[in-house]
């Protein structure tokens, strides 16, 4: 059974009628709207917070890809152009750092 935030407002399954309002409740209608949109709201932000972040992956720096290296051809992002108008050029010089990454490039 998949837990939907549903269930934590009607403490039942989806598909069951919820149960007939008695004027007997403690609360009124108005009360009870606001306590549940309240319960909701902190639900979802828990939910979105501790759930859903585990959810995404995160590929950036998981896997180390070979470095530059001279004589590669590369595209030359520009922001004000299409990417399939970005212009290509080819690496003369590569500059590695202190740990040995190459983040420095001379096209």
């Amino acid at each position: 059974m998949i837990l939907t935030p549903g269930h934590f407002l009607t403490n039942c399954a989806i598909s069951s009628f919820p149960e007939p309002y008695t004027a007997s409740d403690s609360l009124s209608n108005h009360s009870r709207g606001k306590l549940i949109q309240s319960l909701r709201n902190k639900f979802w932000n828990r939910w979105r917070t501790e759930y859903l972040i585990h959810l995404q992956t995160r590929a950036k720096w998981s896997v180390q890809n070979p470095n530059l290296m001279e004589n590669q051809l590369v595209l030359l992002k520009d922001p004000n152009t299409k990417p399939l108008d970005w212009p290509m050029g080819r690496i003369l010089e590569v500059f590695p750092g202190s740990d040995g990454l190459v983040r420095v490039v001379n096209v």
